[in-house]
């Protein structure tokens, strides 16, 4: 048979279109059989081999902590407590823990065990004591490190509300400014938190020409059911303190003192601070303070002094009448001079001013008075010469140091 040069060729075309045409029938067949996977294309059958064997032979630690926040609610001040936190091991190898730090010294983790094998459990216990902690919202805990590579730090911890059997609420009373011839009052709330119903007897203070104290039993208001601690409070006593006129121009602090029938509290006491002022006197200078209507003169070493002027200005009626005089020095080292009256006139209103140059002499002893009760403060008492306020007392803070 005779074959010509175009059969030939048209043969060879045909051959090779259908080779195509198969080989991509086979490949979609393939494709649709097995599934197409790229990676599959640049990785060599060696490295799919390592990398199935590492993952057999090096398995991995996984931790389980289904609860990692405890509430305890309402503990007493004085209460101790702990809980028990499950840190089960759901991996395939053997799950390690470490006790990292803890937030505060209120608070302790111990583990039942440090290695914890696959599908075992450990535990680990968070105490907190109460004795070591302040009245209020609490929340303190701690992190443990383990192996788990995704959850290289688990962090537990304990909240709730520490409260002493007796709360106050305000916890002391500040008045900022009371005319010398006015009158003001404030409420206090006291709410009992043990079983027992609260028993409060009337308190005793030491100054009742200028303080009155009225105390009854009442009930949980509606800002107390609002409150996260003061809603558990089995008992509530109302209180009002009033400070009657009369008192010197001024700070004052008057403490009054309770009886409560709880054991765990037989006694608190609180504190009614405040400010007196008098209508024709103003005090100013370096170191006076308005809101405290005290002096602070800061801290200084043995051996060195300091020296700071106030000044006291008499207006109206009060420049005519005044007569100022240093009454008395507390601690009696402290110096105190006190200048003559200087007349500064006035068109409509008469003033009178005097200045006030209060010195830590360089003998002072080491002492600290920035924070001090009224046992325990620096006051310089001025006589006034005026009736309707004839004291004037103006508190000095400062401290020597070693």
């Amino acid at each position: 048979m005779k074959f010509s040069l175009n059969s030939t060729l048209s043969l060879i075309v045909f051959s090779v279109v259908t080779g195509i045409v198969v080989g991509i029938g086979t490949t979609i067949s393939a494709l649709t059989i097995n599934g197409w996977n790229p990676e599959l294309e640049y990785k060599k059958y060696t490295d799919i081999m390592l990398e199935a064997a590492a993952k057999v032979s090096n398995p991995n630690a996984k931790a389980l902590v289904e609860n990692s926040v405890y509430d305890f609610g309402i503990k007493g001040v004085q209460e101790k407590g702990q809980h028990n936190f499950s840190i089960k091991n759901v991996g395939t190898a053997v799950l390690t823990l470490e006790v990292n730090q803890t937030t505060c010294t209120c608070t302790g983790i111990d583990l039942s065990s440090k290695s914890v094998k696959p599908g075992e459990t450990a535990i680990a216990i968070v105490r907190y004591n109460a004795e070591r902690a302040t009245a209020g919202p609490y929340h303190q805990g701690g992190t443990i490190v383990t192996n788990d590579p995704e959850n290289r730090e688990i962090l537990l911890s304990v909240k709730g509300i520490f409260t002493s059997p007796i709360v106050v609420n305000p916890g002391s009373v500040f008045f900022p400014s009371i005319p010398v011839s006015e009158s003001r009052s404030a409420d206090i709330r006291f709410y009992g938190f043990e079983k027992t119903p609260l028993q409060l007897e009337t308190p005793e203070w030491n100054n009742h020409d200028h303080f009155e104290f009225h105390l009854e039993p009442s009930t949980l208001s509606e800002a107390d059911q609002a409150d996260s601690m003061r809603k558990n409070a089995a008992s509530v006593y109302e209180g009002r303190v009033t400070i009657k006129p009369g008192l010197p121009v001024g700070t004052f602090q008057e403490k009054f003192f309770f009886k409560s029938n709880y054991p765990s509290q037989p006694t608190f006491e609180l504190s009614v601070r405040g400010q007196i002022t008098g209508s024709g006197v103003s005090i100013y200078g370096t170191g006076f303070n308005k809101e405290t209507g005290s002096v602070l003169l800061g801290k200084t070493g043995i051996g060195q002094k300091i020296v700071k002027d106030v000044s006291i200005q008499f207006t109206g009626t009060a420049a005519f009448r005044a007569d100022l005089k240093v009454k008395e020095i507390r601690p009696v080292w402290l110096k105190a001079i006190l200048s003559e009256s200087r007349d500064l006139g006035g068109e409509s209103v008469r003033r009178c001013l005097y200045s006030l140059t209060i010195e830590v002499p360089t003998d002072a002893p080491v002492c600290n008075f920035i924070k001090s009760d009224e046992e325990n403060v620096a006051m310089i008492t001025l006589e006034t010469g005026l009736d309707d306020m004839p004291i004037l007392k103006l508190p000095v803070q400062f401290a020597v140091e070693q």
